[in-house]
């Protein structure tokens, strides 16, 4: 089945919906559920007020609903920017939207890698600088990105809100990232050429357990709590509020090829330090083979490129001998040490 991707854009005065040619078979039709469907409707009225009371005409026609359904039902970009286009004026505001077209493609790719189209359910991803609208989304947990100009940048916006300066921000990654925080799925942060590295879910839980067992692990860092739902209650947590909030955290290191859990590591806010803290833990039957610093040297890279950070440190237990030499071999520096809690650790910067 080919399933091109199309672009729904709302505009003061009228919904244009720029096609390529759509294949869809009449079963992949049928999945739509009534929730989902009460969903879009709610929306497709929503819009319909909202041009309304801009001044627009009646655009939403019996005939244009159905293939905006389909076109929502089908996961594609839906763009609301009244103030954008206000501000630039028709040709110069067209152009802007000719340049999304490109994005979209990388996003309808990277979301049909992830998931059927049965599995997206009923929601696009909305660019909007409309804040009503920003708010209308997070409510219905619909994918939303809002773009900062006179309608917005000023304006009270939702607790969470992702939001842009340009449109030339925004790209296929960008908008796949949206849309899976907003769904709950976990971000693929890198792979490389063995690993596949990406944010923790609770089920993951478990499998830490098995790796935390070994004493070797627990002999220089802290153990997971004793009771593991205590472990799978703090996880949800900090998928909420740290993955949630930065955007970054410790993250769950796999094997690219069978998705076994072998360890975790990540860059993570400390208090008092301009930069990030650097973690690592792999389990002891998969050190010694190189993964430790493919995994750390990758997400150091990452923090660079995509954190805008330069300035990183490493805390280690002083007699923790492999993890140190890691440091090193990552290039680190020796720069301080301490005790804390009848434990002796040493600080390694980098930057």
């Amino acid at each position: 089945m080919m399933s091109p991707f199309s672009i729904s854009i709302v505009t003061m005065g009228f919904c244009a919906i720029v096609y390529s040619p759509l294949f869809i078979d009449g079963s992949r039709l049928k999945m739509e559920s009534a929730a989902a469907n009460h969903i879009v409707v709610e929306f497709l009225i929503f819009i319909k007020l909202k041009l309304y009371n801009f001044g627009g005409n009646d655009i939403l026609l019996e005939c244009e609903r159905e293939r905006l359904i389909m076109d929502i039902m089908l996961n594609r970009l839906f763009i609301y920017l009244p103030y954008l286009q206000q501000e630039l004026g028709q040709d110069d505001y067209q152009g802007k939207l000719d340049y999304l077209q490109h994005t979209m493609a990388q996003f309808h790719i990277l979301v049909s890698q992830m998931l059927s189209i049965s599995e997206i359910g009923g929601a696009p991803v909305v660019l909007t600088d409309d804040p009503q609208l920003a708010f209308y989304c997070v409510s219905q947990q619909i994918p939303c990105c809002i773009v900062l100009d006179s309608g917005s940048r000023d304006a009270s916006l939702p607790s969470g809100v992702y939001c842009v300066e340009s449109l030339e921000d925004i790209d296929g990654e960008y908008l796949e990232r949206i849309y899976r925080r907003t769904k709950g799925i976990p971000w693929n942060i890198v792979e490389t050429e063995h690993l596949l590295i990406r944010e923790i879910i609770p089920e993951d839980v478990p499998r830490l357990y098995e790796l935390y067992s070994d004493d070797s692990i627990t002999k220089y860092m802290d153990n997971l709590y004793s009771d593991p739902e205590q472990e799978l209650s703090y996880t949800r947590d900090y998928i909420q509020n740290i993955y949630g909030f930065y955007g970054y955290g410790m993250w769950i290191i796999t094997l690219k090829d069978t998705g076994v859990v072998i360890g975790r590591a990540g860059l993570e806010y400390k208090e008092g330090y301009d930069g990030l803290e650097l973690g690592f833990m792999l389990g002891a039957e998969y050190q010694h083979h190189g993964y430790a610093y493919e995994a750390c040297s990758t997400i150091l890279e990452y923090g660079r490129e995509w954190l805008g950070q330069d300035a990183f440190r490493a805390i280690v237990h002083k007699e923790n001998l492999p993890s140190r030499h890691l440091c090193e071999r990552l290039g680190f520096q020796l720069s301080g040490s301490f005790a804390e809690v009848e434990k002796d650790f040493v600080e390694y910067r980098l930057g």
